[in-house]
Parts: C-alpha cells; sequence; structure tokens
C-alpha cells in the first residue's frame, strides 16, 4: 500500500514505521505524501486509538533528501514546505488521536519538527535533534520555529537556531522538549507499554484534550476558561465519567 512506509497494528496502537533506512529515512516527496496520508486514515480509522511513530534503522529521519530535489526546484523552496512539509506537521496536530515519536539516532530539520510535533516523545540515549536551517542558509520550517518559541520562548529558540546547536536527549529531555529518555533495549516496549496506557482512555476525551492544549498555547485565558467549560460539559456527559464517578464511590 505504501512505498516507503508500512503500518503495524496492535491493540489498538498502530505504528507507523519510516522505512527508508538506507538514507536515514530522509524524505522524499512520496514518503511525505505518505505520512501525511496515513496519519489521515488512522485519525478516522476506528480501531486506533494511539498512532506511534518510529524510523527503521539508526535513525529517526534526516529531513530532507536533498538528493531527491532538483537544484532547480530549491527556487521554489516554499512550494515544498507548502506542499510537502506542512502536511504532515498539520495532521500530526490535527489528529485526534494522541501521537507519539520514538525517536532513536538523528531528527534533524524537518525530521526534528515531525518529531517535535507528536504530543509525545520518548527518545533513546542516542537521539540528537538537529535543527541546521541557518547552517545551509535557510530559516526554520516545518513549524520549528513555532514549536520552539512556544515550548522554548523567543530568546531560547533564537539561540538554538541562529548557533545551529544540536541538541543531545538530555538536553533536549532538560529543556522540555521530549518526555522521556530510555535505554536502546528498553526504548520499544516501555514506548509501546505507554501508547497502550494511552488507548485506555477514552477517544473524544484524549482528542478534546489535544484541542484544548492547542487552543491554550494562543488563546486568552478568559477564552481557555470558557473552552473548558464546554469540553466539561461534553465529558461530564459521557458515560466513562459516570462510571468513573461510581468507581470512586466504592471506595
Amino acid at each position: 500500500m505504501y512505498n516507503f512506509l508500512f503500518v503495524e497494528k496492535q491493540n489498538n496502537v498502530s505504528t507507523v514505521v519510516l522505512n527508508r533506512p538506507e538514507r536515514y529515512n530522509a524524505l522524499n516527496t512520496e514518503l511525505c505524501q505518505e505520512i501525511a496520508s496515513v496519519i489521515q486514515e488512522l485519525t478516522i480509522d476506528d480501531a486506533t486509538k494511539v498512532i506511534r511513530i518510529k524510523g527503521m534503522g539508526k535513525g529517526f529521519c534526516a529531513g530532507l533528501d536533498l538528493f531527491s530535489v532538483d537544484p532547480k526546484e530549491f527556487a521554489h523552496a516554499g512550494t515544498i514546505v507548502t506542499e510537502l512539509f506542512n502536511p504532515m506537521v498539520l495532521a500530526i496536530r490535527n489528529s485526534s488521536k494522541p501521537v507519539v515519536a520514538q525517536v532513536t539516532g538523528a531528527a534533524a530539520g524537518a525530521g526534528c519538527s515531525l518529531a517535535l510535533a507528536c504530543d509525545v516523545v520518548y527518545t533513546a540515549q542516542d537521539a540528537l535533534f538537529t535543527l541546521p536551517f541557518l547552517k545551509i542558509a535557510l530559516l526554520p520550517d516545518t513549524g520549528a520555529s513555532y514549536l520552539l518559541v512556544k515550548q522554548l520562548g523567543y530568546k531560547k529558540a533564537f539561540e538554538i537556531f541562529s548557533s545551529n546547536k544540536s541538541l543531545t536527549a538530555q538536553e533536549a529531555e532538560a529543556l522540555g522538549l521530549i518526555n522521556k529518555i530510555l535505554s536502546s533495549e528498553e526504548l520499544e516496549a516501555s514506548c509501546l507499554l505507554h501508547c497502550h496506557q494511552l488507548a485506555l482512555q477514552s477517544s473524544t476525551l484524549m482528542g478534546n484534550l489535544k484541542k484544548l492544549l492547542q487552543a491554550a498555547e494562543t488563546q486568552p485565558l478568559a477564552d481557555i476558561l470558557n473552552l473548558e467549560a464546554y469540553y466539561q460539559d461534553q465529558a461530564a456527559a459521557h458515560p466513562s465519567f459516570l462510571e468513573a464517578i461510581k468507581q470512586f464511590k466504592k471506595k
């Protein structure tokens, strides 16, 4: 069905595996299109409650595969970003399902943005987050500027981009960019266990949680207070809430 990725399904968790290990899962046109498409498909798949993304081989994703692009196309770099990269990030952010990144090795450029756009990021100890845009005389794209400013603030984001700084897993964790570092031996099992724990939650609840927290990044407090009340009405009307209250009273 796909040429550069495959999907594994297990107990309501669907794992998307980027499958260009010989190129460290670098992004060509087709892989970008496949990532956006598969996230959208899994979002409306009733059997999927959590989406996990990982890379085949030694790296998560090395960013744009420069060998796959005709040099003449760089005159329209904005079109590459708009048509290929942005749909991947928007598919992840707009998905009603939790999306978990499992990162080993390099997550570079657009591949770094792909990981950081996810709701949860688990990494191996050797993970490296690289944003070398200015190093090749480009500016941040694929949501990198938004994600870093929102998570780190303007000054820290400016420092990282302007210095072409690569972040180790330990540095990324200290900055709050990732959730957890694990040994290579523990990563697969621990990340999958967390995905299965997320899958136990109500899909509606998880979808509304994503919407609420993303709105909280940009909207004023008064609007968020109203939005919290709106979603709380929906949550409290769900049978899951009534069952949870019933179980709580039994304790």
